[in-house]
C-alpha cells in the first residue's frame, strides 16, 4: 500500500526570524516545531512538505544563495534550540554546522554569505559555495549580550554586519582589507532590546538600516560616505526635533575613506513591541509587525520626505486583550513577496499565517493554520464530513475539505478557545461534541447556525435545523455563552470558503450546552457510546477511589451511579464495542477491564479482568468491526499490540504483534471483508496492518516512511468513517495533525 498526504496541519513557531520567502520557488519556509515547513501562499492546499532534521524546536530560517529566480539554486539554512545550524539542499539535510553551544536565536543572509547568532553570545559567519558552507569568521560578543537581530549588507564590495539584541545598542562590524570583520561603531538611541534589523541598498555607496525594538519604535540609520554628509543638515534636524538627536558614528570601509552612520528617522505608530522589519524588494518602503496585532507599511511622504504609515493591516489593538477574547496576541514576523511585492504574509501568536494581496488596495485572504503545542485529540464526524482536533495550545479546531477544485483541507471553525490545555474530544452526533481540558469537568458544545451554514456551502455538509445563533466568551471566563451575535452570523453567511483568522477567533465559537461534574482530578479519558445515549469518563488517579469510570446519560446529563470501580491508577482509554454491548477500559495499572451492558443503571457491570494482560502501561485500545466478532486490540508501552476476543463473558488472548517502539495509539476500521489496524508509536512511527483472521494475527501492510512520519510520539490515530479509500488521521506531540489516504499499489 501507499499513503497520499491529504492534510498537514501545523502552526508556525513564535519567533521573529522564523520564516523567509524564496524568489526561486515562491515558497515560504517557516519554523514549525522541529520542522522547516514549506508553503506556497498561492497554493490553497496548505503545507506541502515538512523537513525533518532538528532535535528541538526550530527558531530561525533563511534562504541563502543569491536572488536568482532559478529554483533550487539557493539553499535553506535553519537554526534551532538544539544549537545546530542545518543547511538543506533539495529538501534533505546537506550539512550540519557546529560552533555554537546553545540555542540559535537568529540568522541573516546576503548573497552567499550568512550569519548565525546564539544564546551563547557568539555570532558565526559562513559562506555557501556549491551547496557547502564553510566558516568565514566567529565573533564573540560582550558578556551578557545575546544577539536577537542580525543584518548583512555591503558597500563597495565590503561586508557590513549589524548586531542587535539584549541591549539597547546596535553593534556595527565592517570588513577590512584583510577580509576580516572588525568592530566599527555602536549605534545608540533605542530604549529597550532590539528585535529586528534590515539593510536596504540605497546606492553603490549607501546603506539604510532599519531597527525595531521593544521600545515600540523603529529607527532608520543612513550609512554613507563622510564626503556626502552635511553637518548643517544634522544641525537643523537636532534643532527641529531634539528627541531625535544621536551621536554620529564614523566607520572606515577602505583606507583613508571614512563613512558615517547618521540617524535619519524615528517611526512611531505601534503600541507594543515591534518584532520585525523588512524592506520592500525594490522600493523605499518598510513592512513592520508588532505585538499590538498590526502590520504597518511605511513610506516617505512625497513632499516632506517624512516617513509615515502608508497602510495598516491586522486587528485593532485592544488593551488587555487575549486570544480568548478574540485578539491574536500579535504578529511575530512579516514577509513581503520578494518577487513583485504583490502580497504580504504574517505569522501570529495562534500559529496561523495571514495573507493580504495588493489588488486595488490590500485584501485579506485565508492563510494556513495549525496547532502550536502537542495535538492531543481527534474525532471524526459520524459520517466523516469533518475532523475535530484538540491540543495543549488550549484550542479545539474543526478541519474540513473545501470543495473548491484543488483547495484541500482547511480550518473552518475554532469551536473552543480555552484556558486549560486540552485533553481530547469525542462527537455526540453530527452537530454536537464533548471535550475536556486539564480540569475536572467535561463540556458539551452545539454547532452554531453560522458555522452550520458555512460548512453546508463550502464543504457540502448537511446543516442541522434549529441551531443556536452564536457564542461569545466573557472576559476572564472559560465558558462559551450562547447568545445572539448578528455580526458573526452575517459575516459567516457571506463566506463560501475558509474563514479568515480574525473570523475563526471571533465568529466560529460553539456555545456550551452542558458541563459534566463528578471527578476529583483532571479528566484523562472519555468516550461516547455509538447510540449516543451514554458517555463514559475517567480522571487522573493514584488510588481505587478516583480510578473509577463514571457513566453519564446524555438525555438528562446526570451521572448514573454507582461509578464503575476496578482500576487502581489512571484510566488511559475507554472504548465502546460497535454494538455498545461491551465497554473496555485500560489503565496505567497495566490492566484491562471488560464491562458488560445491563438493563439497569449505570448500564454496565464488571464482566472480566484478565491477569497481567501487559507488562507495562496500556496506552490505548480499539474494537474491531462487528463482522469479526467481539474482538479488540490493546496498545502498550511494552512494545506490543495484542488481539483479544470475548468468549462467554471472559477475555481470551488471540495473538501478539511486537513493534520496534512503545505503542501509544491504535484504531481499527472495516476495509472490505477484513479490518485495518493503525498503530502509532512513541518514536513517531505509524504502522498499518490487515486483520483478516483474529486467530492468525496481524499482517503488516504499510509503515509510514521516516521523512513523512511525525518526529515525536503519536498521541491519537483515527480512521475516517464511511470513506471510499481508507483515510487515517494522526495526531502527534510534534504539534502536527496529518491525514493520509491509503491506496493499494
Amino acid at each position: 500500500m501507499e499513503a497520499r498526504d491529504l492534510l498537514t496541519f501545523i502552526g508556525g513557531n513564535r519567533h521573529p526570524g522564523c520564516a523567509d520567502h524564496d524568489v526561486g520557488t515562491g515558497c515560504i519556509a517557516f519554523a514549525a516545531d522541529r520542522y522547516v515547513a514549506l508553503w506556497r501562499p498561492q497554493d490553497p492546499s496548505g503545507v506541502h512538505q515538512l523537513l525533518k532534521g532538528h532535535n528541538d524546536k526550530v527558531t530561525t530560517v533563511k534562504y541563502v544563495g543569491g536572488a536568482s529566480r532559478e529554483p533550487c539554486r539557493g539553499a535553506i539554512v535553519s537554526g534551532g534550540v538544539d544549537g545546530e545550524i542545518i543547511v538543506w539542499k533539495d529538501d534533505t539535510v546537506s550539512q550540519r554546522l557546529g560552533g555554537h553551544e546553545r540555542a540559535i536565536t537568529v540568522l541573516a543572509s546576503d548573497g552567499d554569505l550568512f550569519a548565525a547568532g546564539s544564546v551563547d553570545g557568539v555570532v558565526s559567519i559562513w559562506r555557501l559555495a556549491g551547496g557547502t558552507a564553510t566558516s568565514a569568521q566567529t565573533l564573540r560578543l560582550a558578556r551578557g549580550f545575546m544577539p536577537l537581530a542580525l543584518a548583512l549588507g555591503s558597500v563597495r564590495g565590503r561586508t557590513v554586519l549589524a548586531i542587535g539584541g539584549s541591549q539597547t545598542t546596535i553593534a556595527l562590524y565592517v570588513e577590512g582589507a584583510d577580509g576580516v570583520l572588525a568592530s566599527a561603531g555602536v549605534l545608540r538611541g533605542h530604549e529597550d532590546w532590539v528585535r529586528s534589523l534590515a539593510f536596504r541598498k540605497a546606492g553603490l555607496d549607501q546603506l539604510v538600516l532599519a531597527s525595531a525594538s521593544q521600545d515600540r519604535y523603529i529607527r532608520l540609520w543612513n550609512l554613507l560616505p563622510a564626503t556626502a554628509y552635511s553637518a548643517d543638515s544634522e544641525s537643523r534636524l537636532v534643532l527641529a526635533y531634539p528627541m531625535l538627536s544621536n551621536a554620529i558614528e564614523r566607520v572606515t570601509v577602505e583606507a583613508d575613506d571614512d563613512y558615517v552612520v547618521v540617524f535619519d528617522a524615528l517611526l512611531m505608530g505601534h503600541d507594543d513591541w515591534v518584532f520585525s522589519v523588512q524592506w520592500h524588494p525594490t522600493e523605499a518602503r518598510l513592512l513592520s509587525s508588532s505585538a499590538d496585532t498590526s502590520l504597518m507599511i511605511w513610506a516617505p511622504d512625497t513632499l516632506s520626505g517624512i516617513w509615515v504609515p502608508e497602510t495598516r493591516l491586522g486587528d485593532v489593538s485592544i488593551k488587555g486583550a487575549s486570544s480568548a477574547t478574540g485578539a491574536s496576541g500579535g504578529f511575530w514576523t512579516a514577509l513581503w513577496d520578494r518577487i513583485d511585492a504583490s502580497w504580504v504574509a504574517t505569522l501570529g501568536k495562534s500559529g496561523s499565517w495571514r495573507l493580504w494581496t495588493a489588488d486595488n488596495g490590500w485584501t485579506a485572504f485565508p492563510g494556513i493554520s495549525g496547532h502550536v503545542q502537542a495535538a492531543t485529540g481527534l474525532a471524526w464526524a459520524p459520517g466523516g464530513e469533518y475532523l475535530l482536533t484538540t491540543s495543549r495550545d488550549q484550542t479545539t479546531r474543526l478541519l474540513a475539505e473545501w470543495r473548491a477544485d484543488g483547495a484541500g483541507w482547511h480550518e473552518f471553525a475554532r469551536p473552543q478557545i480555552h484556558g486549560y490545555d486540552m485533553v481530547g474530544v469525542a462527537t455526540l452526533g453530527p452537530a454536537r461534541f464533548v471535550s475536556a481540558g486539564e480540569e475536572k469537568i467535561l463540556r458539551v458544545f452545539d454547532e452554531p447556525r453560522g458555522v452550520a451554514g458555512l460548512l453546508a456551502r463550502a464543504c457540502r455538509v448537511a446543516a442541522p435545523a434549529d441551531r443556536p445563533a452564536a457564542a461569545t466568551v466573557p472576559a476572564l471566563g472559560l465558558s462559551n455563552k450562547a447568545g445572539r451575535d448578528d455580526d458573526a452570523v452575517d459575516e459567516l453567511a457571506q463566506l463560501d470558503g475558509p474563514p479568515l483568522e480574525a473570523q475563526l477567533q471571533r465568529h466560529t465559537l460553539y456555545p456550551e450546552a452542558e458541563k459534566l461534574y463528578g471527578h476529583g482530578y483532571e479528566i484523562s479519558a472519555f468516550a461516547a457510546s455509538h447510540d449516543g445515549r451514554l458517555l463514559a469518563t475517567a480522571c487522573r488517579a493514584s488510588s481505587l477511589e478516583h480510578a473509577v469510570v463514571r457513566i453519564f446519560d446524555t438525555t438528562t446529563w446526570l451521572e448514573l451511579r454507582p461509578a464503575l470501580a476496578a482500576h487502581t491508577l489512571t484510566v488511559t482509554a475507554l472504548v465502546f464495542s460497535p454494538d455498545d454491548a461491551w465497554l473496555l477500559s485500560v489503565s496505567r495499572d497495566r490492566q484491562l477491564v471488560l464491562w458488560e451492558r445491563t438493563t439497569e443503571a449505570p448500564f454496565y457491570k464488571l464482566a472480566h479482568q484478565p491477569p497481567r494482560p501487559h507488562t507495562r502501561i496500556i496506552w490505548d485500545a480499539a474494537w474491531a468491526p462487528a463482522t469479526l466478532g467481539p474482538v479488540f486490540v490493546t496498545a502498550s508501552r511494552d512494545k506490543t499490540l495484542k488481539i483479544w476476543t470475548v468468549r462467554d463473558g471472559a477475555v481470551a488472548l488471540l495473538a501478539t504483534e511486537r513493534l520496534p517502539a512503545p505503542v501509544t495509539a491504535v484504531d481499527v476500521v472495516l476495509a472490505g471483508a477484513d479490518a485495518l489496524v493503525a498503530a502509532g508509536l512513541d518514536d513517531g512511527g505509524v504502522h498499518v496492518f490487515r486483520l483478516a483472521d483474529p486467530t492468525v494475527g496481524l499482517k503488516s501492510l504499510f509503515v509510514l516512511s521516516a521523512p513523512r512520519s511525525p518526529s515525536r510520539g503519536i498521541t491519537r490515530v483515527a480512521w475516517r468513517p464511511e470513506s471510499e479509500l481508507p483515510t487515517l488521521a494522526v495526531a502527534s506531540e510534534d504539534t502536527s495533525v496529518r491525514v493520509y489516504e491509503l491506496a493499494t499499489i
